[in-house]
């Protein structure tokens, strides 16, 4: 979680983020903290209050134009989207995801399933209507925003919806935004929820990308878990992905089951290698506080493996599937050559992106959002949405185009309402009661401030309610947490340039440690890896200059350094200044 810093802030003080609980930070770290910043896991709580347009002037950044002609949006402007479709059979045994639970089909037709449909029908609603409000106040007529790279459907479980649902969200994003012809459609899939035909259906919408949330190829498991397919439906599930040729389809599996053993667990790895998927995901069983495991286990105690078996677990996967000819290009995720998940890059590289849909957050133009997790609060949240879209649609129309969301830049609105940034950032709205209408540049800008609330104002700013903005520490911490979970590394250039010698200087002399354990390795600009000797040599001569010339690339080791990530980040905020005594705020 990106987190406001505290005023006295030093990385010492930090707590190490992450998704694992227990009661030492040797966990595995698939699940780390990072998890959190993923656009279905970020609030736990409906927030108090619904703020409508904090979502939607996220990316308030806007190239300058006077004229009808279009231009690009400053960079960075998301080219990814998540969608979150919430439907479930039943609610897993782990999962504290926000899901609506629709029980089983019984027959077509019947009074149940039409009240189904129904659901759905009307949730499906609910996103198109947060996309169209959204992409408004996003996208006036007077600019663009880039064709989406990526679209990631999650849930619950995206499969449960008719086809035609799929299709009209597709439709609606080609519609806003459009898709480049190289487009990563991505959708999960649990096996028992689609056939033959199904499977088509969703092929010709667009989806080319299927996640295939199996979890394990042990029946009893499977039920411990409190998943609706058995065994057989992920034997037919798999059949029928590759009876319809998709080749860029992934596995889903969960290791640390209760009961479960690690001749148990690599049973489960090589059937999912002979299921032959270009892309695997292996996650180490987290039990959330609210789930009925967490109601009936506790992290590391019987019949839950202990973190020895776990660190097992991890290893064992590291080493058959790499044996196998998949590449551990991130702590939890494997790929064949060509088949890593181009979304889930995106996450893991900090990259801006859309979100749509229940308990789903977004990240744009350096703000994250979350929106509400409840079914009835969510839809409040979208009418609000709508209803301010359509008053600024209807200044624009009245003037010159512009309304406050189509300002310049940030700092142009900033400017025109007389705000600070810690002003806003503190929730401090006395000074927006006296708004300097005299600084607006034209009487059609005032006009249209006029009309706007002093809270409608807060949210089109993007700082009101749960959103806030990402500060440089939090970008710093970020950028470290993210870049170790990949297998490419942390990339030093990019340190020096974001954040200064200081910090750049600290951070390879705290690696020293981790590169001598083995647990870390330096690369050079061909990825390379330098001798301890080198590297050693670089450090004690502190110069970045120096140093920067021979390492290029810092990276967690495989599997050690993945398995300890936790303990080595802390380690490493714990080694580091504050960066306002390093004067870089």
């Amino acid at each position: 979680m990106a987190m406001a810093a505290p005023s006295s802030f030093s990385f010492a003080s930090l707590p190490l983020r992450r998704m694992c609980t227990g009661s030492v930070l040797l966990r595995l770290p698939h699940f780390a903290a990072v998890w959190s910043l993923l656009p279905h896991r970020r609030q736990k709580s409906t927030p108090k209050q619904i703020d409508v347009a904090a979502s939607a002037v996220d990316a308030s950044t806007f190239c300058s134009s006077s004229s009808n002609e279009k231009k690009e949006i400053i960079a960075p402007f998301p080219s990814s989207a998540y969608v979150h479709l919430p439907f479930c059979k039943k609610r897993c045994f782990y999962c504290d995801f926000a899901i609506v639970a629709v029980g089983e089909r019984t027959n077509k037709g019947s009074t149940s399933d039409l009240h189904i449909d129904s659901i759905m029908e009307s949730y499906v609603d609910l996103i198109c209507t947060e996309m169209e409000s959204s992409f408004k106040l996003w996208n006036p007529s007077s600019y663009q925003v880039p064709p989406l790279k990526t679209l990631f459907f999650g849930g619950g479980t995206p499969s449960l919806l008719p086809a035609k649902h799929i299709s009209r969200i597709i439709e609606a994003f080609q519609s806003f935004c459009g898709f480049e012809d190289t487009v990563e459609i991505s959708m999960e899939m649990d096996p028992g929820t689609f056939d033959r035909d199904t499977l088509s259906a969703f092929l010709d919408c667009g989806v080319n990308r299927i996640s295939l949330g199996v979890q394990a190829f042990n029946e009893s498991f499977l039920k411990e878990c409190g998943r609706s397919h058995g065994l057989d439906d992920v034997y037919e599930a798999i059949d029928l992905i590759h009876g319809c040729g998709m080749k860029n389809w992934s596995l889903d599996l969960i290791s640390s089951l209760p009961y479960q053993t690690i001749n148990l667990w690599e049973d489960s790895l090589k059937e999912a290698i002979k299921a032959s998927p270009a892309h695997l995901s292996v996650y180490d069983l987290q039990v959330e506080e609210g789930t009925k495991f967490g109601n009936w286990y506790k992290p590391g105690k019987f019949p839950l493996p202990d973190e020895g078996s776990s660190a097992s677990f991890y290893k064992s996967a590291s080493c058959l599937l790499r044996e196998a000819g998949y590449e551990h290009y991130e702590i939890s995720n494997y790929a064949k050559q060509g088949y890593q998940c181009q979304h889930n890059m995106v996450y893991w590289k900090n990259s801006p992106y859309y979100a749509f849909g229940l308990g789903s957050t977004s990240y744009v133009h350096g703000h994250r959002f979350s929106r509400p997790r409840k079914w009835k609060v969510y839809a409040e949240y979208v009418k609000e949405l709508e209803a301010m879209a359509t008053k600024c649609d209807t200044h624009g129309s009245k003037s010159t185009g512009k309304c406050i969301e189509t300002m310049q830049d940030v700092e142009r609105i900033m400017e025109v309402v007389g705000l600070s940034q810690s002003a806003t950032l503190s929730g401090n709205s006395n000074e927006m009661q006296d708004l300097d209408t005299n600084r607006i540049e034209s009487a059609e800008d005032r006009d249209a401030m006029k009309s706007l609330d002093t809270q409608d104002i807060k949210h089109c700013i993007g700082f009101g309610g749960d959103g806030h903005e990402t500060t440089i520490e939090d970008k710093f911490c970020d950028t470290i947490m993210l870049s170790l979970r990949l297998a490419q590394g942390l990339d030093l250039t990019e340190i020096l340039q974001s954040f200064g010698e200081d910090l750049y200087l600290c951070l390879c002399e705290a690696f020293l440690t981790f590169v001598k354990s083995a647990h870390a390795e330096a690369l050079n600009k061909n990825r390379g890896t330098i001798s301890l000797e080198l590297y050693s040599s670089l450090v004690a001569q502190r110069s970045a200059a120096h140093i920067s010339e021979e390492v290029f690339f810092i990276r967690l080791s495989d599997p050690e350094g993945f398995l300890l990530s936790n303990e080595i980040i802390s380690s490493l905020f714990s080694a580091l200044p504050s960066m306002k005594q390093q004067n870089k705020l």
